[in-house]
């Protein structure tokens, strides 16, 4: 298989990445979770403000009971305490019920009342409903399929900074689908996500390098975004190291593994990047 086929099957395939996303998206409490298992006060304490009727305090009930903090996991009481929050306004909480919804946790999969959901929460302008709208949207689940309405609310999202929804964005761009093709924008969206290492956008920034595709094609370049992405998706980026390592010499690699290190410097990945490919132009 060659880079470029690569790139091509990664692009066409980074939207079916929705199921993880909302894995990931539904634990947005880590840090409270976190500070609930080292502290038990902290279960007693959202208890105490769940039973009063506060709707974060529902919320956040509802994740420890779906993460098993304080108490046996419970996803039908997670569901319970969701969807009283929902009820009670919390966009939150109802991005979090249409996660349940759609993966049939704690209730019957129901795309419809997924779609539901995440369409209130994104109407209060929760950021993860807005992307996780857009992708219900361009995958047509719970609701028929409608690209610029996908381009919509992954674009709002992204404007946001979230880095899903850029990566996302960028593929829209790519594709045409619900936006003018524009592989210029697309790699524009890109480079934002990649700056928040989102292990996707770095792995499909680095084929465009590896390809010339708009940009100088620069091997060394695309071996450092794939060690990058490897930080957090050591697997999948693997196979692109050892694909694009090939037809690179040793004096390359160690070059791609220099340029890497300083891409992982905090606030510092566009200015390593920008400064070794405008030095590789002149």
């Amino acid at each position: 298989m060659t880079i470029a086929t690569v790139v091509l099957l990664f692009l066409f395939s980074v939207m079916s990445t929705f199921s993880y996303a909302e894995l990931k998206l539904i634990d947005e409490a880590a840090l409270l979770v976190e500070q609930a298992k080292k502290d038990p006060d902290t279960v007693a304490s959202v208890k105490a403000l769940a039973a009063s009727g506060d709707p974060a305090g529902e919320n956040k009930l509802g994740l420890f009971h779906l993460q098993g903090v304080g108490m046996p996991k419970n996803p039908s009481e997670a569901f319970h305490w969701f969807e009283m929050s929902a009820n009670h306004g919390y966009a939150s909480a109802m991005s979090n019920l249409a996660g349940l919804y759609f993966k049939g946790v704690g209730a019957n999969q129901d795309y419809p009342r997924a779609f539901e959901w995440y369409t209130k929460a994104a109407s209060k302008e929760y950021i993860p409903a807005m992307y996780l709208l857009g992708s219900m949207y361009f995958l047509g689940l719970g609701t028929a399929r409608d690209y610029q309405l996908a381009a919509y609310w992954t674009r709002k999202a992204a404007e946001q900074g979230f880095a899903d929804a850029q990566n996302n964005l960028a593929v829209l761009y790519g594709e045409g689908k619900g936006l003018p093709k524009d592989h210029l924008k697309a790699t524009e969206w890109l480079r934002k996500a990649a700056n928040q290492q989102h292990p996707a956008s770095l792995l499909t920034l680095g084929s465009i390098y590896a390809n010339g595709l708009g940009v100088k094609r620069s091997f060394v370049v695309a071996y450092a975004l794939y060690t990058v992405a490897a930080v957090k998706d050591k697997l999948n980026a693997q196979f692109y190291l050892y694909t694009i390592s090939q037809g690179m010499s040793k004096e390359e690699i160690n070059s791609a593994i220099t340029l890497s290190k300083e891409m992982l410097i905090k606030d510092n990945f566009l200015i390593a990047l920008d400064h070794f490919t405008s030095s590789k132009n002149q």
